[in-house]
C-alpha cells in the first residue's frame, strides 16, 4: 500500500479516535457544577471556555511546559491544536484523493482553496506564538506581525468566542489565541495583573 495512504488512514483513525475521548470526557464534565453560575461570572466575561469535543481536543496539552527565551514566557499551539488540524487537513486531503473529490481536482478554484488553506494551516502552526514577561505581551496579527502592548496599560480579558481571548489595553484590544501550551497559567497571570492595575486606580 502507498505510504501517502498509509499516513491518511493514520490521520483518519487518530481523529475518529480522539473525537471519541473528548466526547466521553465532555459528558462527564458536563456533571460537574456548573462554574460560572458558582462564581456569578456573566458569561461574557467569563475567561472558562465552553466544553465541547473540538475545543476538548484542543486543550490537550494545554499544561505541558513552555518555552522560555531568557525572561520572556513563549506560548505555542498545543499538540492537541496540531492534531486536530492536521487530522482534518488529511481528511480533506483523503476526499479529495479519491473518487468523490475527483469531480474538484479539475476545479482550479477547488484546488486554489485546498492548497491556500493547507498552507495558512502549516503557517500558522510554525509561526504563531505569543510572548509576554512581566512588562508586556507580544502577539501576532492575521499577517503575523507583531503587536506589543504594556501591562501596566492592562484593562480587562474577555472571551469573545470559542478560539479567542480579547484582551484590552488603554492604548487598544489584541486577541489571543485560547488553545496555546501555558495558557491555564497565562490566564492566572493576567487576571492577577488585572486586579492589581485595578488596586493602583484607587
Amino acid at each position: 500500500m502507498n505510504i501517502f495512504y498509509l499516513i491518511l488512514i493514520a490521520g483518519l483513525v487518530m481523529g475518529v479516535f480522539a473525537v471519541i475521548i473528548a466526547m466521553i470526557v465532555e459528558r462527564v464534565a458536563t456533571r460537574r457544577k456548573n462554574i460560572q453560575g458558582t462564581h456569578n461570572i456573566p458569561k461574557s466575561q467569563a475567561i472558562v471556555p465552553r466544553l465541547n469535543p473540538g475545543a476538548l481536543i484542543a486543550r490537550w496539552g494545554s499544561n505541558a511546559p513552555t518555552h522560555h527565551s531568557l525572561d520572556t514566557v513563549v506560548m505555542r499551539p498545543t499538540i492537541g491544536v496540531k492534531a486536530f488540524v492536521i487530522g482534518m487537513v488529511l481528511l480533506m486531503l483523503f476526499i479529495m484523493s479519491g473518487e468523490a473529490g475527483a469531480v474538484f481536482r479539475n476545479d482550479i478554484i477547488t484546488v486554489t482553496f485546498v492548497v491556500a488553506t493547507v498552507v495558512c494551516v502549516l503557517l500558522f502552526l510554525s509561526l504563531y506564538e505569543v510572548r509576554y514577561d512581566s512588562e508586556s505581551i507580544t502577539v501576532p496579527d492575521v499577517f503575523f506581525q507583531s503587536k506589543t502592548y504594556r501591562w501596566d496599560s492592562f484593562i480587562a480579558i474577555n472571551q469573545s468566542d470559542d478560539v479567542t481571548y480579547t484582551l484590552f489595553f488603554e492604548d487598544g484590544k489584541v486577541r489571543v489565541r485560547k488553545f496555546l501550551v501555558g495558557m491555564p497559567t497565562f490566564l492566572t497571570f493576567v487576571t492577577e495583573v488585572r486586579d492589581m492595575n485595578s488596586r493602583a486606580l484607587y
